[in-house]
């Protein structure tokens, strides 16, 4: 499709090289460690292009009929309707014009005031892919400008590669070959292959061996090529709701070390078998045909961090949702819109609708979903990832696309650094809102300063068990737990090749490690708490039994739910329990950061308060109840066995208080279950925490103020009726510290105990 009139008198080297120019400067100035900020406030005017008319406005652009065949003004039309916020006739008789605007062309109209640019969209510029490096090292003769080097690709590029349909031409077999190289040799420690001349993992207990173009793959027994340096790709993929085609068995074995035909495979390793041999790596391990099936799994799930840290690159498929899906399949290309060409140098530039996720990496796939990925994202070295748009790549220098936009991991440091005039490595600030959750957890030693001590300082341990050095894990959790599972007995050994990273950097012992809760830090961990419905398992027919096996003090407990942390980044806060004894029950004693089973308790000690339970099955009041009776009784989710007529002696729930902080405190509600431990200590679940908060607000208003905000301090009570009915509420509750609860609880008797929670 060619251009209208309109567009043919627009001259887009205008814009265009003023895009080059402001992203020459930025290069410029990130290389030389100077404030970005500068060239936000200071723009460089000497190639500040002019606006350039298009069309008279946006009505006389729909009624021009040789618009219609235009290309340019289809992209231009469609982004305009798309915005339906816009007022269409505020862009009656608005010249539409073509400006540059950072590093992509923009379309816009000016305001009938005159004060202000409209944007419709932007236009990013792509340049053929065997034409693109060439050219990007032209631009470094750009009028006016003394620069020794080119555009370099970072996420600034104003130079876009055009990309093929296929995901497997020449171009990006070429590209992603030439990532690995870059790597390889380019990176320095932190990014070569772990494996090296001396090993840091051990291989797989099994391999596919691809290395032999014309022979079927096989399957072989690592240990039968001792001193085989062992290169392989790992695979991270969905099974999807069918099981893959073939699957090792004590019974395919040897069928399997003669060879599987490619054909027999399905898409979705097939695929991946002919982009390891594309990429030159002579073994590939993908998880139903390098583990048995039927006995092998909870032995060799333990060791995901050996086989997916020891590989060269892990494949990360995350534009399938089945094992029985091509990745390779054509896919659709942006917009390109052809507007130059250049005879003598051969190559040709193009527009097309700016990408709105250039960094795009299918968060919302099904990939991206699931609860094994989480590790298998992190713990690789390098990943090559195929998305439905592009390919990309991340290794610890930073991201790259199949487009050409390249995020560095420093300058996103950098950046953040910048634009908050803080220490971004300051123990506890957390990290830069844009780096991502790889880059974050390669960098853990760097955010835990203590961690590169050791043993040369006394205060090493001391240091390490700082509530800071635990951010970083809460942080993974709160995104973890909303992942999905097939098997949600499989929550906490999907977890288990971070969690033993994480043990090191730490200092933990595998014993210090309780069910997905660090026991140097458990007293805060266990603030924990969903917003929503109960705990529920993931896959529809998964009964919700199968969340049994967790203790209910776990955060696993919760099952498919986003799990927040109440004391997450709260300073100054002080422990008011203490951890008398914690007895995990593992499936395999030998492997701490995997599977449990059920039966796991801890023993905590502290100030208790007991409150009767308040309600029957059917949700009904039985008695009259304070305050703060009902409030707790909010939380329970257990059916009663006792006696409903009178509250127990003793009281069906208890309150242990946790955490005190310069907001107030939080406590842990639990709910007894009847039964006392062989110490004679009441056994308990834990229902939720309840935040007591402080806020200091009669110092600024007046009580009659004051109550016209009551609603947002205290629980809403339904009314007209003396018997009270409730609707199952999250896991959290608060008291305000000027409300009637609040003053019965602190009034009301405490007493130091023993409590074991199950």
């Amino acid at each position: 499709m060619g251009l209208c009139e309109a567009c043919q008198g627009v001259n887009f080297l205008l814009p265009h090289v003023a895009c080059i120019s402001q992203c020459l400067r930025r290069q410029r100035v990130q290389e030389q460690g100077e404030d970005e900020r500068e060239l936000d406030d200071f723009p460089d005017e000497r190639f500040k292009a002019k606006p350039q008319p298009h069309h008279l406005d946006i009505t006389e652009l729909k009624e021009c009929q040789s618009a219609q065949d235009c290309g340019l003004c289809k992209v231009i039309l469609d982004a305009f309707d798309q915005h339906s916020y816009r007022n269409r006739e505020a862009a009656k008789s608005c010249p539409i014009l073509i400006c540059e605007d950072g590093i992509r062309i923009k379309v816009c109209y000016r305001s009938k005031d005159r004060d202000s640019m409209i944007k419709i969209c932007g236009l990013d510029v792509y340049v053929d892919a065997a034409k693109v490096d060439w050219y990007r090292d032209y631009c470094k003769g750009i009028k006016g400008h003394a620069y020794t080097e080119g555009i370099k690709q970072h996420e600034y590029t104003p130079v876009l590669r055009t990309m093929d349909k296929y995901p497997r031409s020449k171009e990006q077999i070429a590209l992603a070959s030439r990532w690995l190289e870059t790597c390889r040799n380019d990176h320095g420690d932190k990014c070569h292959w772990p494996g090296g001349e001396v090993p840091r993992h051990p291989p797989p207990k099994r391999l596919i061996d691809v290395s032999d173009d014309v022979r079927c793959p096989f399957l072989i027994e690592t240990s039968s090529r001792p001193g085989n340096p062992f290169r392989w790709l790992s695979l991270s993929y969905c099974w999807g709701e069918d099981p893959p085609a073939i699957k090792l068995t004590r019974e395919l074995m040897d069928s399997m070390k003669a060879g599987i035909p490619l054909c027999d495979l399905d898409p979705t390793i097939r695929d991946a078998i002919l982009v390891t041999r594309d990429l030159g790596i002579p073994y590939i391990w993908v998880d139903s045909l390098c583990i048995v099936q039927d006995g092998e799994w909870n032995q060799e799930a333990s060791r995901m961090n050996d086989i997916y840290g020891g590989s060269e690159a892990t494949l990360v498929v995350a534009n399938t949702n089945s094992v029985k899906e091509s990745f390779l399949k054509e896919r659709e290309l942006p917009n390109y819109i052809h507007i130059l060409s250049s005879k003598s140098h051969n190559f040709h530039i193009y527009l097309s609708p700016e990408c709105k996720r250039p960094d795009d990496l299918a968060e919302d796939s099904q990939w991206h979903g699931r609860g094994w990925t989480m590790q298998e994202g992190l713990l690789p070295h390098r990943i090559l990832y195929y998305t439905s748009s592009q390919i990309f790549w991340r290794c610890h220098e930073g991201l790259r696309s199949e487009r050409g936009v390249t995020t560095r991991t420093n300058d996103v440091i950098s950046k953040s650094v910048q634009y908050t005039d803080a220490q971004i490595w300051d123990f506890g600030s957390g990290w830069p809102p844009d780096l991502a959750r790889f880059h974050q957890f390669k960098l853990i030693g760097s955010y835990i300063p203590f961690a590169s001590l050791r043993a040369e300082s006394s205060n090493y341990r001391f240091h390490l068990l700082h509530p800071d050095s635990f951010h970083p894990w809460l942080d993974i959790i709160k995104e973890y737990t909303s992942r999905r599972f097939t098997k949600e007995h499989d929550r906490m050994v999907a977890l288990s090749g971070v969690a033993k990273i994480y043990a090191e950097a730490i200092a933990c012992r595998g014993d210090e490690y309780l069910a997905g809760l660090w026991k140097p830090d458990i007293i805060r961990e266990l603030s924990w708490y969903t917003r929503g419905s109960p705990p529920t398992a993931d896959t529809k027919g998964t009964p919700q039994s199968s969340l049994a096996i967790f203790p209910s003090w776990s955060w696993a407990s919760a099952g498919c739910k986003p799990v927040l942390f109440r004391c997450h980044r709260t300073y100054k806060a002080h422990e008011q329990a203490r951890v008398i004894e914690a007895d995990i029950r593992l499936v395999d004693k030998n492997e701490p950061f995997g599977s449990v089973k059920e039966g796991s308790s801890i023993t905590l000690k502290g100030a208790v308060k007991h409150v009767p339970r308040l309600r029957d099955q059917g949700e009904k009041y039985l008695f009259p109840i304070s305050e703060v009776e009902h409030h707790l009784s909010k939380v329970s989710r257990l059916d009663d066995t006792s006696n409903k007529n009178s509250p127990p002696q003793r009281g069906d729930f208890a309150v242990l208080q946790m955490i005190s902080t310069f907001e107030g405190r939080v406590d842990l509600i639990l709910e007894t279950t009847g039964d006392v431990s062989k110490d004679g200590v009441p056994i308990y679940r834990r229902v939720g925490i309840l935040d007591i908060r402080l806020p200091n607000v009669e110092d600024v208003a007046s009580p009659e103020f004051l109550k016209k905000f009551e609603h947002l301090f205290t629980e809403e009570e339904s009314s007209g009726s003396e018997e009270r009915t409730v609707e199952y509420v999250p896991d959290y509750l608060w008291i305000n510290g000027n409300s009637d609860v609040y003053r019965e609880f602190i009034d009301g008797a405490w007493s130091e105990e023993s409590v074991t929670i199950i």
